[in-house]
């Protein structure tokens, strides 16, 4: 009786289907034939797979489709990241919603130095939301208008430059729209300051070496500046009374409180 003899798998049919059974079929002639080979072949290395990629940009995160070996671990992290799927960006509106939140539309100022002080009284003619303005040693280009402007505003320059009845130039021009403001105003210089004392660069130019002229150390002009516009808009904006916005300081001598109708700083 002859004996059946089982013969091993061959190479190809291990590389076309992982086994002679599996990766193979009977074909008409009872031999087995391969099925499935551009299916099963994969270069050499393990399958390829789409990981998370993860691309800040302004706060959006654009991701790639996670592979189903990465989803489970992609979903953990969304969980604690507040991420999922592409990401969650803040719409336009949601962000515009929350920084109305921020802004107290009552208590709107405007404040500027030089070309940005300039810059306050046209704003306040263009913007009734604007409740008050400072205008710190800025010459005004745009005359208030003879209606006048009843909203409270600081006038805060150099005494220098912008003591009333001076003579004509920067002063002249503080002088033309005194008149027109009808509301409660002030008129202060600061003797000793020069134009760079109102900012940053005159801190930077003594820590430099360099001298802009002025007799009254930056830092002490920095403090003066910081302490008047607070003063100025907690009484405005908060409606919280400020004695140092009345007259003169012994703590801050150096600024002196003007009358332009009388020519006058004390």
């Amino acid at each position: 009786m002859p004996r059946r003899v089982r013969h091993p798998p061959t190479s190809r049919g291990r590389h076309l289907g992982g086994s002679s059974r599996r990766g193979t079929a009977r074909g008409s002639g009872g031999r087995r034939a391969p099925t499935g080979a551009a299916r099963n072949v994969h270069p050499a290395g393990p399958a390829p797979t789409s990981r998370r990629i993860t691309v800040p940009v302004l706060g959006i995160r654009a991701t790639s489709a996670p592979s189903r070996r990465s989803a489970p671990r992609d979903a953990a992290r969304a969980g604690t990241r507040g991420v999922a799927g592409t990401g969650s960006a803040p719409t336009p509106a949601r962000a515009e919603n929350g920084r109305a939140r921020l802004v107290a539309p009552s208590r709107v100022a405007v404040a500027g130095h030089s070309v940005g002080g300039a810059s306050a009284l046209p704003s306040l003619l263009a913007d009734s939301r604007i409740r008050a303005g400072i205008d710190i040693d800025g010459t005004t280009q745009v005359p208030v208008p003879d209606s006048g402007l009843s909203r409270p505003f600081l006038f805060l320059g150099r005494q220098s430059q912008y003591t009333p009845g001076s003579g004509g130039g920067a002063v002249a021009t503080w002088e033309r729209d005194w008149r027109h403001l009808t509301g409660w105003k002030r008129w202060l210089v600061v003797s000793g300051a020069e134009h760079a004392s109102f900012t940053d660069v005159g801190l930077l130019a003594e820590q430099l070496g360099i001298d802009i002229g002025a007799g009254l150390p930056a830092a002490r002009v920095s403090e003066i500046v910081r302490r008047y516009t607070r003063a100025f808009l907690q009484q405005h904006l908060r409606h919280l009374p400020q004695p140092l916005l009345d007259k003169p300081s012994a703590r801050y001598p150096q600024v002196l409180f003007c009358a332009p109708e009388s020519g006058t700083c004390v």
